[in-house]
């Protein structure tokens, strides 16, 4: 099963942002039948907030993303890059794995100039896409603003003709 990292942070921003709105309801209906315990309320509230807030924050963060990205799709440059390698991000772990990231690079037709990039992290092993091209949206303003398109590359090269081995 495909999980990007967007939709780890909807999950779990869904979570947090459920859990902390039940605290927080708890918390309000414990003010109003025992108004003399502030011990009790206040500390229903202040966990339902934290766990609020936390989960707001995901679900925002992964909102402007999925907003940036739609954003350079369809104003940004569409340059055509290679994948010159793909490795392990050590950075981040999810359930133990390390997610893959590919490097690609993008030479200006016109410029000469070499500009390289890398895309988001993608728990399928994509190391088999060294040397392919692959779309990457630039925004034409700013280089640095970026989108490198992996997952159509995973669609277009998902098949059954690929070799499959389980050895």
């Amino acid at each position: 099963m495909k999980i990007s990292t967007g939709t780890v942070f909807v999950i779990m921003g869904s979570i947090f942002f459920g859990i902390g709105a039940v605290v927080m309801a708890v918390g309000i209906v414990m003010f109003f039948n025992i108004s003399g315990d502030i011990g009790s309320w206040s500390v229903f509230l202040g966990c339902g907030a934290l766990f609020t807030i936390l989960g707001a924050a995901f679900l925002l963060w992964a909102i402007l993303k999925a907003v940036r990205r739609k954003k350079l799709i369809e104003n940004g440059e569409q340059l055509t890059g290679v994948i010159t390698a793909v490795r392990l991000n050590m950075n981040v772990t999810v359930n133990g794995v390390h997610p893959y990231k590919a490097e690609c690079e993008v030479v200006d037709p016109y410029s000469g100039e070499r500009y390289l990039y890398s895309s988001d992290n993608t728990m399928e092993d994509i190391s088999a896409f060294v040397g392919m091209s692959v779309t990457v949206y630039a925004d034409p303003n700013n280089r640095k603003k970026y989108y490198v398109d992996i997952a159509s590359l995973t669609n277009r090269y998902n098949h059954d003709d690929r070799v499959h081995d389980y050895r």
